[in-house]
């Protein structure tokens, strides 16, 4: 997954039979902004491209794009878009700077998950920096100041993992034994998912 990526244009890798050619792909393909934080393959073939204009999805030949508005709370939550993934339902889930947004591909409805006062499976940090699904479907969703959370998108709760106070998380990866190692703004962490827990 590309992370953090500052380009002057996208560009999509073409391999030919004789050598490596790149398209370059810019606002011409309908793209808002030329700033690309992440793009995520899905499983059905679609690139979608978190960027700080939005979030867009790409068909290799058309871009239709998601931007949020003020006045519609069924747009997404931020046009600052830092990353994108898809859970077990196959839904897209959007990190932003105000939270995190779902997209739900069957009803084309997008919902905003923000922090609610004294619920425990909401957002207590808005500023969503990275998102991570592991294999059972399951999202883990960076903040900028508060850790780690986890989303189910079997019961569409967040649950909070405590680490040290004022911690960046930044990259997740599965091991040979199923763990999860995380890189952090405090070294690193090994996360077991059976056991619902760090280890």
């Amino acid at each position: 997954m590309v992370k953090k990526m500052l380009l002057v244009a996208f560009c999509v890798l073409v391999i030919s039979l004789n050598s490596l050619e790149f398209e370059h792909i810019g606002k011409d393909k309908d793209f808002g902004s030329s700033v690309i934080n992440d793009i995520y393959l899905d499983k059905i073939g679609y690139l979608w491209i978190s960027s700080n204009d939005g979030l867009f999805r790409f068909d290799g030949k058309h871009c239709d794009n998601w931007r949020y508005s003020a006045e519609d709370t069924l747009t997404i939550s931020s046009n600052l878009v830092n990353s994108v993934t898809e859970d077990g339902n196959n839904d897209i889930i959007l990190a932003t700077i105000q939270g995190i947004s779902i997209l739900n591909r069957e009803k084309n409805r997008i919902t905003r998950y923000f922090n609610k006062r004294n619920n425990p499976y909401t957002l207590k940090d808005a500023y969503i920096s990275n998102l991570y699904t592991d294999k059972n479907g399951n999202v883990f969703i960076s903040t900028y100041q508060d850790g780690m959370l986890i989303y189910s998108p079997k019961t569409m709760k967040f649950k909070k993992y405590p680490l040290h106070t004022n911690i960046s998380i930044y990259e997740y990866h599965p091991d040979n034994n199923g763990n999860i190692i995380i890189s952090s703004s405090k070294g690193f962490f090994k996360f077991n998912p059976r056991l619902d827990k760090f280890i």
